[in-house]
Order: structure tokens, then C-alpha cells, then sequence
């Protein structure tokens, strides 16, 4: 039997969207969710955890792109991995997702991915898996840093790259091989088989696809994917995912 995971990314980035992850945990919409520590409704998320944790799985959604960093560095400030904006110092991750990063910046960017999971930890937030807010930590520049925070965060759950399509391109392989390469630096690495967004999943069930295996499936209640919410409200579940385990992190 095929097992799902549906996920709900951006726990804690802010009060509305929290608002809505409760909403569906609530309607058995999702069965984990992933929390950012540097956002503005991190103790909202906590609470969030307190009530459901028994229901739904809670993982850290690592983030070097949004808000304000929990670590500071004039290198990353220098490279421009951190902007100056009105007084703040901000993450700008996102415009080298692609690119080499000097190693002599490796340091730095992992003392801010094992901050923000140390935060989460310590507010009392059990962490069964790692992702990464715009998928940074499955992405070419952090091919060399993504194992070393796992090694040191203690993690051996982590959101793979997305890989679940119907026509296998060049990328496919190069996203399998990403976390054949993972596994080879973290001993006891695991992941669900495959990984794609709600709605692409849902467009490939429509068309008859299906891969056996484990899937994670990445959804964002209340942020800014409103047909995706509403794709999500109103579809059954019981035939949707007909043929399925719904799972979360803690049973991978």
C-alpha cells in the first residue's frame, strides 16, 4: 500500500496562516507540518504543537530566504547572502539557490540552519523530520552544507527533491542522484520515496499516474496557493487517496 504524507508548510510565519494549519489538522487535511523559527508566530506554532502532536507529525522548516536571520555575519552580509533593508538585516538566500557558494561561507550558513533548529528544540517542539522554506536545502548550493546540518542537527528524516512526474527528464536524475549523495554522507538518511506539491499530485491522479512507494505532498493552508486550499477542502479523501496509507514523519 502506497503512503502519503501531507504536509503543511510555514508553520509559525505568521498568525493567519497558523490559523489555518489548525483548520486543517482539524478537518484531517494534513498529517504533518513543518515550523519556521524565525518568523513572527513562532509561539503559535508551539501551541499548535502542544494540541496536536499526538495527531500530526512537527518538523523544522529551515529558512534562509525571509525574515530576519538568528545568527549574524558580515561575510554572508559582504557575499550578499544577508541584506541590508530599513535598518534590518534580512536573509536573501534565494538568488544563489543556484549558485556555488564560496566555502569559506559554509560555516556560516550552517550555524544559521542549526540555530534556527535549536530554536525550534527549544521551545519544546519535537522535531521528526528537516524541509526548507523555497526548498533550499535539496538545492545545488547547498549540496555540501545540507549534510553537515544533518549530521550535527541529529536528524535522519528530511523532505527529498521533488521527483514525482510522468516524463523523467535530465532533473529527474539529477534529483535522484542529489539524495543517493545525501544518504552517502548521512548514515541512516530517510525520506519518503517521492515528493511533489498538492496539486500537481492531484493533476497526475486525474490522468491515471501513479508510482508505488512513499510520497510527501506540500501544501501551504493559508498562504498564498488559495486554489490549492480549495482544491484540498474540497476533495475526498477517502477517494483521492483510495489505495493509500495516510502517514506522517514520525511513522517513515
Amino acid at each position: 500500500m502506497m503512503k502519503v504524507i501531507i504536509n503543511a508548510d510555514d508553520c509559525g510565519i505568521n498568525k493567519t496562516v497558523d490559523t489555518e494549519i489548525e483548520r486543517f489538522i482539524q478537518l484531517d487535511k494534513i498529517t504533518s507540518t513543518t515550523v519556521m523559527a524565525n518568523m513572527d508566530d513562532l509561539d503559535g506554532a508551539k501551541r499548535l504543537y502542544d494540541l496536536y502532536k499526538d495527531k500530526i507529525s512537527f518538523g523544522v522548516h529551515v529558512n534562509l530566504t525571509d525574515g530576519e536571520p538568528l545568527t549574524r555575519s558580515q561575510a554572508l552580509l559582504d557575499f550578499g547572502y544577508y541584506k541590508e533593508e530599513d535598518g534590518k538585516i534580512l536573509l536573501n538566500g534565494y538568488p544563489y539557490i543556484n549558485k556555488r557558494i564560496p566555502k569559506r561561507l559554509h560555516q556560516d550558513i550552517i550555524n544559521e540552519c542549526l540555530a534556527q533548529i535549536n530554536r525550534v528544540r527549544e521551545m519544546g517542539i519535537g522535531i521528526s523530520h528537516i524541509d526548507s522554506h523555497h526548498l533550499m536545502l535539496t538545492s545545488s548550493s547547498m549540496i555540501n552544507i545540507t549534510p553537515v546540518v544533518l549530521k550535527h542537527a541529529g536528524v535522519k528524516k528530511m523532505r527529498r527533491a521533488r521527483n514525482y512526474i510522468d516524463h523523467k527528464s535530465m532533473s529527474f536524475f539529477v534529483r535522484q542522484a542529489w539524495f543517493t549523495y545525501m544518504k552517502m554522507r548521512v548514515s541512516g538518511l530517510r525520506s519518503t520515496d517521492w515528493f511533489e506539491m498538492f496539486t500537481n499530485f492531484y493533476n497526475l491522479e486525474q490522468k491515471g499516474f501513479r508510482m508505488d512507494g512513499s510520497i510527501e505532498l506540500m501544501t501551504h493552508p493559508g498562504g498564498n496557493y488559495p486554489k490549492e486550499d480549495k482544491l484540498m477542502l474540497d476533495a475526498d479523501y477517502k477517494e483521492l487517496f483510495k489505495g493509500f496509507s495516510l502517514i506522517n514523519y514520525n511513522c517513515l
